[in-house]
């Protein structure tokens, strides 16, 4: 530092000199450079400015800097090395397929935002969960994909603001910003800046897509959450928006200050580590498989069909994304041309009682399988460890799953009677109702007013209308979550109650109460014309919905007779259709019989599914699935590494029917899933037609423009005609006019249906979500759609469905599972994120 005039210093005249000579040359030496880049650029085309200009940002070039350390994972192989430098510069690599399976060329470009296979994602997760990792070490309470509150009737002022009420954003957190119960909001969005929409200036691109975030969320985080929304923008080649950048400098300062270290050291690292997860989820983009082909490995044994959806996709109920019927015996065809309508009423087929009764008793004879025997034979298999919890049996009372209290919605009627002698503030509770095992009360009271006039003798005074949840236990572990409906019931006229008002709130110990203190004014309650009050009794009403709870000893095996799956951060894809797997005997009964003695179940995917399968049936408490995602070699990114519930199912049966092979279990797979369509195409006018069988495993249904699924089976076997400039070539007799379509010859015994909820926007060059009602049937009858009719119906029952809410970029699964596989349909919801 310069204390004093640079003249009163001991700097003397020769070292001003060499100061001024070095100044000149730098100068000299920046111009010539820049003159040089000037030049370079200039015999460049568009594009490759554009990707010298991607390179130059801040962050960007951070994978290329660093040294390669392994345990930072700071390492590339030469294969990676060079993809990385052709993302960087826009150029497109070498041993790449000509055509993506989505019917678009593949290019570089293409490749960084397509949705096929999951990987967008897959890229989006990666960012999501290396930001939620930083924050857990200097933030609190730090949630992935919280949900927000529901909406009570507020309104905003942009139209584009989110109003749905399973909207979730990528990150919660408290104390990043002030105080440590200040909440911060993120939501990540990772663009590709070579996109042909994209605006060329970067400021401007990140701008933009910074703006549709807080268009979408802001207004309601800040004024419903009471929290601020930082949207964390980054393009595909590493560069990040200026809201991304604040909380990465906000998180390098604490962080620095915790760890007492270097405040450079700490954002040069969080930069390098962003830089490698991009860096190597767009090689992902580029290089992960998405043929959406399987052949199968028993074409001769063929009886299935699977019946799936698209990416993220869902049969839509709420957001549904896979949807499985468990059907009895080989399905059998029933006479049907190409164009055969469906004869439907609410969605449905017309079916007997007869039929249903059939459908009933052979899905019984499907899960009639001993498999508790069968699993004793995995404890051989594993460590006695990893037994050591698990009891040898459980007693019938144990297993009893007619108890309701655990059930998720219930009913409180509240008959309150003496309300004129209610003293002000006291509690007037109702009996307890049980929901989710936990003790639920209406809580009504007289509210003092203020106010005194010769219109209003009660001075003011309400009636305080509120829901009591677990009252009497002072233990701050717990919470949950809940919706209800509170109502007060008019005794003149019970048809006609009042309206019901709505609250949402999540109960503890300090706030285990909540409702309206002034739900109604007492004049209006205690006028006998009103009709509220009888015989100086009021009738109060509140119907309730509650998410299972947390920090109480919630013992899911006793109450259901069933366990759940730990999530590991982002694998509740995995978990959900693992649960619906679980539930299918036979399949779960030739997995327990697949020849894995001696194998490491870390390495070998059969015997980790052995094991979390026996798990699920035998433990008290809840499964980790971490052996097997190891075996899946997903810590190396391996082409396993799936965020797609329909690719993820194809290379787990891939797996299985492997180890298969040999055995006496071998052809199980495709007993069970696989089916056949005939794909044809008959000439109008000369006497020619071609035909083809083909195994299928899954059946993609279309969602956009139909309402349920008949109306997508319809839309799927749909006649396509070839005319004009699209003619069938038909051999010897040239190009002719033709009929082309499908039709199924046979369904499987479990059938996936796998709807195709997203739709790739040329304008926007994004994939859409379709969100609109799709509706699918408790039975469904398929028999319109086989070309020939068999002994027995293609009738199936719902036995499981997939769940999704959120958007292309994430979100979460839940399954909801008919696991008793009778016509009861008492569905149980699986869910991982308790």
């Amino acid at each position: 530092m310069i204390s004093e005039p640079l003249e009163n210093t001991n700097i003397g005249q020769a070292e001003l000199n060499q100061i001024r000579v070095i100044r000149d040359i730098k100068t000299v030496k920046n111009k010539k450079l820049k003159e040089k880049k000037q030049n370079i650029l200039s015999n460049l085309t568009d594009t490759e400015k554009q990707a010298v200009t991607l390179a130059a940002e801040k962050g960007e070039s951070s994978w290329l800097n660093v040294l390669p350390l392994k345990r930072y994972d700071f390492q590339l192989t030469k294969s990676e090395f060079r993809d990385g430098i052709n993302i960087r510069y826009g150029w497109e690599a070498k041993n790449t397929p000509s055509n993506c399976p989505c019917g678009e060329l593949f290019s570089l470009t293409h490749a960084l935002h397509s949705m096929k296979g999951g990987y967008t994602n897959i890229r989006h997760n990666d960012i999501r969960d290396t930001f939620a990792k930083l924050m857990r070490e200097v933030c609190y309470d730090v949630e992935v994909e919280p949900r927000l509150q529901l909406l009570q009737g507020e309104t905003f002022k942009y139209k584009s603001t989110s109003t749905d009420d399973e909207a979730r954003l990528d990150i919660k957190a408290k104390g990043l910003w002030g105080s440590r119960f200040n909440k911060t909001y993120s939501d990540a969005k990772i663009f590709n800046p070579l996109a042909k929409t994209c605006p060329k200036e970067m400021n401007e691109a990140y701008k933009y897509h910074e703006s549709i975030k807080k268009l979408k969320y802001e207004q309601r985080i800040l004024e419903v959450e009471n929290s601020s929304f930082f949207p964390l923008v980054f393009s595909c080649t590493g560069g990040a928006g200026t809201s991304a950048s604040k909380v990465m400098k906000q998180l390098a300062r604490k962080i620095a200050d915790k760890k007492d270290a270097s405040y450079a050291d700490v954002i040069t690292y969080m930069r390098t580590k962003l830089s490698f997860a991009l860096l190597r989820s767009s090689i992902l983009c580029l290089r992960g498989c998405r043929s959406s082909k399987r052949s199968p490995l028993y074409p001769d044994n063929s009886i299935g069909a699977t019946f799936h959806e698209g990416d993220n996709g869902s049969l839509r109920m709420a957001q549904t994304v896979d949807v499985e019927m468990a059907d009895e015996g080989n399905s059998k065809s029933a006479p049907c041309s190409p164009n055969n309508a469906v004869n439907t009423s609410k969605g449905q087929t017309a079916m007997n009682s007869s039929m249903i009764a059939k459908c009933v008793d052979r899905i019984k004879q499907l899960n009639e399988t001993d498999v508790m025997l069968d699993s004793r034979t995995i404890e051989d298999k594993l460590s006695p460890a990893e037994t050591s919890h698990i009891p040898n049996q459980f007693s019938d009372e144990e297993m009893d799953i007619d108890n309701d209290d655990f059930r998720s919605d219930g009913c409180i009627r509240y008959e309150a009677k003496g309300v004129s002698k209610w003293k002000d503030q006291a509690h007037n509770l109702s009996e307890p109702v049980m929901v989710r095992n936990m003790p639920w009360r209406i809580l009504l009271m007289a509210r003092p007013g203020q106010s005194h006039s010769a219109q209003d003798p009660s001075g003011g005074r309400t009636l305080g209308f509120f829901l009591q949840c677990n009252g009497e236990n002072d233990s701050s572990t717990w919470n949950i979550y809940a919706t209800a409906e509170l109502q007060l019931v008019n005794q003149l006229n019970p048809e006609k109650p009042q309206q019901p008002r709505r609250i949402t709130h999540t109960f503890y110990a300090k706030e285990n109460d909540w409702g309206y203190s002034n739900f109604l004014t007492w004049k209006d309650l205690t006028d006998p014309a009103k009709g509220w009050i009888k015989d100086d009794t009021i009738i109060a009403e509140c119907r309730l919905r509650a998410e299972a709870p947390h920090g109480v000893d919630w013992d899911s095996k006793s109450l259901t007779g069933y366990v759940g799956l730990k999530n590991q951060g982002a694998t509740c894809y995995m978990n959900s259709l693992l649960q619906s797997l679980y539930f299918i005997n036979k399949f779960r009964k030739a997995v327990y019989q697949m020849p894995t003695e001696g194998e490491d179940s870390t390495k070998n995917v059969p015997l980790a599914l052995q094991r979390v399968f026996y798990e699920l049936q035998m433990s008290t408490r809840s499964v980790a699935t971490k052996k097997l995602t190891r075996s899946f070699g997903w810590d190396n990114l391996d082409s396993f590494m799936q965020h797609d519930v329909q690719e993820l199912t194809r290379v787990l049966m891939d797996n299985i029917e492997t180890k298969m092979k040999g055995s006496h279990v071998e052809g199980i797979i495709p007993e069970l899933f696989e089916g056949k369509m005939l794909s044809y195409v008959s000439c109008k006018n000369v006497d020619y037609m071609s035909s083809r069988e083909e195994p299928f495993y899954d059946i993609q249904l279309s969602v956009k423009g139909t309402r349920n699924v008949y109306e997508s089976f319809k839309e799927y076997v749909k006649i396509e005609t070839m005319d004009g400039d699209n003619k069938y070539q038909a051999g010897s007799h040239g190009y002719q006019d033709a009929d082309k379509g499908v039709i199924f010859t046979k369904f499987p015994p479990v059938l996936h249906l796998h709807l195709m909820r997203f739709y790739f926007d040329i304008n926007t060059e994004q994939n859409v979500k379709i969100n609109d009602k799709y509706e699918f049937p408790t039975y469904l009858n398929l028999d319109p759609f086989l070309k020939e009719q068999g002994e027995e119906p293609a009738l199936y029952l719902l036995h499981a469905v997939l769940v999704h809410t959120g958007d292309n970029h994430g979100g979460h699964y839940v399954v909801y599972i008919n696991a008793c596989g009778d016509n009861k349909v008492k569905s149980f919801c699986f869910s991982d994120s308790l």
